[in-house]
């Protein structure tokens, strides 16, 4: 009858309560670690200092490339690193490429996404597809990188058609309607002005002795291409197509000012902006445009447009030659990109939510500053960055990091010659009569064929090879080439 006693009934009280606070105290502590280890915490072993650790998914191509951090040996890519916060040298290696390297300052808690290397063979494999006596006019493909369009010398008018990804496709000849020709009287001169998103019909400039028309021409069946000078009465001197739609052009008259919006259908004409000196667009009912402000002598208006409310402004900036205008859309948002003639360029977000009730300037986003005073922008091919550049000064900002870049080249690059996009983390240019490719933030300079630049490098899908246009000295000819980007695979 123990129990009945009351001392020991206390004790036994006290044992029991010990028992739950030590319980609780272990599933507190136990459920705490698994927290901080899920957190990335650990504790160095050396100090007995809690560290919290971040991520780094390091991705490839080609894949299983040797991963060297801080040049030590540390697997293969495709890989997940749990690495302590603090400074590193990351390097990929891969026989028979140029080694990959970048520096990382990764933070506790924080993750690094790699996944964009692509390693460049050290002597690329080259061959070349064709030959002409004089050098083409057009070298384009379609947006696919599915075929490849070039300007036959030989045939006036006429292209041909190769397939980028098969160099056993027989090539074929497509032919311009001559009906469609700002002249007959001999061969027209044609330059790519953009492509259709249906892969088939391609925007022209086509001139002949200082005339010039616009052609959309269906490269696949010539019948259904049309010339926009003869389809729609406006006076125009530039055209582009509206949300990529061969069938609906935009018209500029840049004497005027005034933008028309067209329909192949009805062959009609809608006047949608005035007054207007460039002009930026995305979708259908985006636009961005330069305008003559009129109460200051020095100072032009962008004004943003949705083609259904009233244009309001959106800054004042110093008049210039070239307006830096863009738009891009990433992550579900909108990004507009305005500058003038200074280093600055602002990025606003979302303007069309601006163009119904509150009316006062919107405040930008972010700002971009170049070195100098850019002259051209540009958005990768995912849209997740937003080039300015001048000559070897750039200026790149991550949409999905928020972070800005802002470098002089390593090398130098040809005149005139503005770097393109390759894909959404690379540029291609040329440097030193070489074609090279260079990641985002100016690092990872790859030489990859000698190359003429008159013509961007146009890959392949999967961005296994690349053609492009070369001059060769001993038979005084034009070559179309193809460098494999597999090293030791044409």
């Amino acid at each position: 009858m123990d129990f009945l006693d009351p001392s020991n009934k206390r004790s036994y009280n006290t044992r029991l309560f010990i028992g739950f606070f030590l319980s609780a105290l272990v599933i507190i502590l136990g459920t705490l670690i698994l927290s901080l280890i899920t957190a990335g915490y650990t504790i160095n072993t050396k100090t007995g200092q809690v560290i919290q650790n971040g991520l780094i998914f390091l991705n490839s191509s080609p894949a299983s490339a040797t991963v060297y951090i801080n040049h030590q040996v540390s697997g293969t890519t495709n890989t997940r690193l749990e690495l302590g916060a603090a400074n590193y040298n990351i390097s990929l290696y891969a026989p028979g490429y140029n080694t990959w390297t970048t520096n990382v300052s990764l933070l506790g808690g924080n993750v690094e996404d790699l996944t964009y290397p692509l390693l460049v063979p050290i002597k690329p494999v080259i061959s070349s597809i064709a030959e002409y006596p004089t050098k083409p006019a057009v070298f384009s493909q379609t947006p696919s990188k599915h075929w490849l369009l070039v300007s036959d010398p030989t045939l006036a008018n006429s292209f041909k058609v190769y397939d980028q990804t098969n160099t056993k496709t027989a090539v074929t000849t497509t032919t311009i309607p001559s009906g469609l020709l700002v002249s007959t009287a001999g061969p027209n001169v044609f330059s790519v002005v953009q492509w259709a998103s249906d892969n088939q019909h391609v925007l022209l400039q086509d001139e002949y002795n200082g005339a010039i028309n616009f052609i959309v021409f269906n490269y696949l069946t010539p019948t259904d291409s049309y010339n926009l000078n003869q389809t729609f009465s406006v006076s125009f001197t530039s055209a582009k197509l509206l949300n990529s739609q061969y069938n609906t052009p935009l018209l500029f008259n840049e004497p005027s000012g005034d933008l028309y919006r067209g329909d192949q259908s009805t062959k009609q004409t809608t006047l949608i902006l005035t007054k207007v000196i460039n002009y930026a667009y995305y979708g259908t009912n985006k636009f961005i445009y330069a305008t003559n402000d009129s109460a200051s002598g020095t100072l032009s208006s962008i004004m943003f447009s949705n083609l259904s409310d009233k244009p309001y402004l959106v800054k004042n900036v110093a008049k210039t030659s070239k307006y830096m205008l863009n738009i891009s859309s990433y992550g579900g948002n909108y990004y507009y990109l305005i500058g003038g003639g200074g280093i600055y360029d602002y990025i606003y977000q979302n303007l069309a939510n601006n163009a119904q009730g509150n009316r006062r300037l919107p405040i930008p986003y972010t700002l971009m500053v170049n070195n100098v005073q850019p002259q051209n922008v540009l958005n990768s091919a995912g849209q997740r960055y937003i080039s300015l550049q001048s000559g070897n000064n750039f200026s790149v900002y991550d949409i999905q990091t928020q972070e800005h870049y802002r470098y002089v080249l390593g090398v130098n690059l040809n005149t005139p010659n503005f770097a393109s996009w390759m894909d959404d983390n690379r540029f291609i240019s040329f440097s030193g009569g070489k074609m090279i490719i260079f990641d985002f933030d100016g690092t990872n300079i790859s030489n990859i064929a000698t190359a003429n630049n008159s013509f961007d490098g146009l890959f392949t899908p999967g961005y296994t090879a690349v053609y492009y246009l070369n001059y060769d000295l001993t038979n005084n000819s034009w070559v179309v080439d193809r460098a494999g980007m597999i090293a030791g695979q044409p």
